[in-house]
């Protein structure tokens, strides 16, 4: 058996300057487990605010966009690949966290990450159960947001179970999807992370 980080370095290779998206519940720890693997690949993880706050987002496409008047897909398609095409990223892999997780949007992140040169190479699928993702929300710091409250985590529950979930099937029918058991402790999950991501490698 080879070691995990002989592992994480064939990961490396095979994504070149490709994209993961990672997606799970609201506490099943994407976040986390994109800024583990980041600091090997020795890249930061994206999350959908560091894109719609970074400079790379023209002032007029911001303006409309606070007016609500671009879809889902029009905002992605303008506000991605800017961020994505940035020459400070060029050649470099790309870990995303749920960029693009409402259904319409995952079509323009799609074309807009290949366009930008950074495919998506896969996406993991961090997996827990609701009643999890409520444990952890009682375990859990408080992390400054306003909806860390089980009101607001069921709010964004029945979101991810009405719309991600469909953007997740778009993945899946184009075979990206890497399924990964996010309920074990952390240090676990990463190891199943890298595992199934170098299983993926292997085998492309």
């Amino acid at each position: 058996m080879i070691s995990l980080e002989k592992e994480i370095n064939e990961i490396g290779e095979w994504l070149g300057a490709g994209t993961l998206n990672f997606f799970g519940r609201q506490f099943a720890g994407k976040d986390h487990m994109a800024e583990r693997l980041g600091s090997h690949l020795g890249v930061e993880k994206i999350s959908g605010g560091d894109i719609m706050r970074s400079a790379a987002v023209p002032d007029d496409v911001r303006a409309v966009m606070d007016n609500g008047e671009l879809s889902p897909t029009d905002i992605y398609r303008l506000t991605v690949l800017p961020f994505l095409a940035q020459t400070a990223l060029e050649g470099k892999p790309l870990l995303l966290s749920a960029v693009g997780r409402m259904k319409g949007e995952e079509g323009a992140v799609l074309v807009t990450a290949e366009e930008s040169g950074h495919p998506i190479m896969a996406v993991p699928y961090l997996n827990i159960t609701e009643d999890e993702a409520f444990r952890r929300l009682v375990a859990s710091p408080s992390r400054g947001r306003a909806d860390d409250t089980p009101q607001g985590l069921r709010k964004r529950l029945d979101e991810f179970n009405n719309s991600t979930t469909l953007v997740l099937q778009t993945y899946e029918s184009r075979g990206l999807v890497v399924h990964i058991d996010g309920m074990p402790p952390k240090d676990v999950v990463f190891s199943g992370l890298i595992h199934a991501l170098h299983e993926r490698a292997t085998l492309s």
